[in-house]
């Protein structure tokens, strides 16, 4: 479908992009999302106006024109932050969902009140994953990258891929936790057309995105929107750092990403200098990897992980 058949959106419509029966159906979600394990989500299908998903889909970026095009280890997909400057048409709708009337209808589904908006988009805006496209089980940063007072408490997550199919993969995969590790797979949700994921974002909601496998010119597309508070409760906070990853099906994975998760830790005051570094590092372990040399594939592929997640720290906005 051409995007010229969903004309330019009325200003009202995106300023109330969300389904009006979704805000109503506030307290049975919020239920719902209470009683979610092994941490707080809920899912809600048909989140958005129909004319507001249509338009966020039509209008979707390409991944080839997605400033950030992500090849690391943990996560192939691309990212756009600045929808403001790449995407102005589609801005109101973003900043609506950051909106107070937003805001208000989270804290009634989750209880977390006095959430705060990120206009950077920090790591958020539009995902797209190809085929071939995943993202290796973590957990998300504690602190905003540039404020440091600010704590992620909630994500957002709106699907939209028209007429998404089983056999495509991508699902949102849950694990449970296990004393600040991933410990069992619990389930997968399918990333339908217009449904959305609100979860509560700690350092024990251990998620991931499963393997992409969608035909030629599809690509799983999202927009990802994150919520902030001052301050958190005390027994929630974690390490400040860009990702805390892990893997339970690839062995030198299983062997780079404890390395990699205390590298971010050690070196991340000094991410802005670093981050020049971190595409030679990995032609270098590509080429190492080539040649069979694994023990230097090894140390290569720590380093320039490491480097790939200091860059999302200085700076985090494209």
């Amino acid at each position: 479908m051409s995007s010229l058949n969903v004309p330019l959106i009325d200003r009202d419509v995106a300023a109330t992009p969300v389904e009006p029966g979704v805000i109503a159906d506030k307290g049975t979600l919020a239920t719902a999302f209470n009683a979610q394990k092994p941490f707080r989500y809920v899912v809600i299908d048909n989140f958005l106006k129909p004319q507001v998903a249509a338009f966020l889909s039509e209008r979707f970026p390409r991944l080839d024109t997605m400033p950030k095009l992500f090849r690391e280890p943990w996560a192939r997909k691309g990212q756009m932050s600045d929808i403001e400057k790449y995407r102005p048409t589609l801005w109101p709708i973003v900043e609506a969902l950051q909106g107070k009337e937003t805001r208000d209808f989270l804290t009634a589904v989750t209880g977390v009140e006095n959430l705060q908006p990120d206009p950077l988009l920090a790591g958020s805006g539009f995902h797209q994953y190809p085929s071939g496209g995943y993202q290796d089980l973590h957990v998300d940063p504690n602190f905003h990258p540039f404020d440091k007072s600010l704590h992620r408490r909630i994500n957002l997550l709106i699907y939209l891929t028209p007429d998404w199919q089983d056999e495509w993969g991508g699902g949102f995969d849950i694990w449970d936790d296990a004393d600040g590790k991933p410990g069992k797979f619990v389930g997968s949700i399918k990333p339908v057309y217009n449904r959305a994921v609100i979860f509560y974002s700690s350092g024990r909601s251990w998620h991931g995105v499963g393997k992409v496998t969608t035909p030629e010119g599809i690509t799983r597309k999202a927009l990802a929107v994150y919520y902030y508070t001052v301050g958190r409760p005390a027994d929630e906070v974690y390490r400040d750092s860009s990702a805390i990853w892990h893997s339970h099906d690839t062995w030198w994975k299983k062997a780079v990403y404890p390395v990699v998760n205390a590298g971010i830790a050690l070196l991340k005051p000094y991410a802005q200098y670093l981050r020049p570094l971190r595409g030679k590092v990995f032609d270098a372990a590509a080429r190492l990897k080539d040649r069979g040399a694994v023990k230097g594939f090894l140390l290569a592929a720590i380093l320039g992980g490491t480097l790939s997640q200091l860059s999302e720290t200085f700076p985090i906005v494209a």
